[in-house]
């Protein structure tokens, strides 16, 4: 055989490989599914996260949500049109979707304010104390059983997230309160999800989401042009307090690069919500403060100490038992 034959035969061999390997039962398990879909959502929020604490404030919370979620929104529909899904962007269960949207809007929100007051991964830690919520929540308000290995297996990953804290060194700075509420928030979107989110399609939530988000940003940004605050508070805190002003071309292609980014995390959540229980996901969720690390000294060249590093030991530990415990797949054990 020619060098010619084999390297037209390579390429369908390695797609033929790799479709095989996905056609392990294993990746076709719904809560793998999730799984994967969590990993790289997160992988992608991680690096949106990074950029927005980076930007030169060029833009404040209200534009920012605003323009990045307009984008996003454009993104989705001309995606929707192409595919012949447009039908899909409309809910089945809008109240449902309704109130997992204004959830996650909450939750950028207050995420994104305590942002640019905390390094990365202190933030990252204090959202990703979402676990124990979806935990708590799912006892509290779906009665469902939650068994003694999962409880372990989110308190192994909410002590990798105290031990980022270190909340016995030096006082919790009050940001971390904006961060909790986000992961509170976070849970609820999840178990809305979950419970009542699970037949529509990834299209609707996507698309719904970044409505509610759009919504939110013009509301900011008109209460601040309506009743701008005293100039000592924009100057304590210029991004949440920022309103509406005028970008120049680089700056909507950074948001242009962020609405893209959005499409794809809104859409991997999603995905990951309905495939496998809340609990489960939370878990793998945590793999968040692992990549915010990353971002953090990539770009903002933060040291790790070596309790910094045990923490991030703590929360992997955490996602791997997640991975091999096995959960019912009707989610009414977790």
């Amino acid at each position: 055989m020619t060098w010619i034959d084999q390297t037209q035969k390579t390429p369908p061999y390695g797609l033929q490989r790799a479709w095989q390997i996905l056609r392990v039962p294993g990746f076709r398990d719904p809560q793998t599914q999730g799984i994967l879909c969590i990993l790289g959502a997160v992988a992608l929020l991680s690096l949106s996260d990074a950029i927005v604490k980076a930007q030169d404030g060029s833009v404040g919370l209200g534009q920012l949500l605003f323009l990045r979620s307009g984008f996003a929104l454009v993104i989705i529909f001309i995606a929707a049109f192409l595919s012949g899904r447009l039908s899909a962007l409309w809910p089945q269960n809008a109240k449902a979707v309704a109130v997992r949207s204004l959830c996650l809007g909450g939750m950028w929100l207050s995420y994104y304010a305590s942002l640019p007051l905390l390094p990365l991964p202190v933030a990252a830690a204090g959202f990703y104390t979402s676990p124990f919520f979806m935990a708590l929540f799912t006892v509290l308000l779906t009665r469902e059983k939650v068994g003694a290995n999962r409880w372990l297996i989110v308190l192994c990953g909410i002590g990798g997230v105290l031990l980022m804290l270190r909340p016995t060194e030096s006082e919790i700075p009050w940001p971390i309160g904006l961060a909790v509420l986000a992961a509170a928030l976070y849970a609820l979107a999840a178990l809305v999800t979950r419970g009542g989110c699970r037949h529509e399609s990834v299209w609707s939530l996507a698309f719904c989401l970044n409505w509610v988000l759009v919504l939110l940003g013009a509301g900011l940004s008109a209460g601040l042009w309506a009743f701008p605050p005293p100039d000592t508070w924009q100057d304590a805190a210029p991004f949440l307090l920022t309103g509406w002003r005028e970008v120049d071309g680089p700056t909507l292609l950074l948001m242009l690069g962020l609405g893209v980014l959005l499409a794809l995390i809104c859409g991997g959540v999603a995905k990951a919500y309905q495939s496998a229980p809340a609990p489960v996901v939370g878990v793998f969720d945590n793999f968040y403060v692992i990549f915010a690390g990353f971002w953090a000294v990539v770009l903002f060249s933060q040291q790790f100490e070596l309790l910094d590093y045990a923490a991030i030991a703590m929360i992997s530990l955490s996602g791997g038992l997640a991975a091999f415990s096995r959960g019912s797949a009707s989610g009414r054990k977790l």
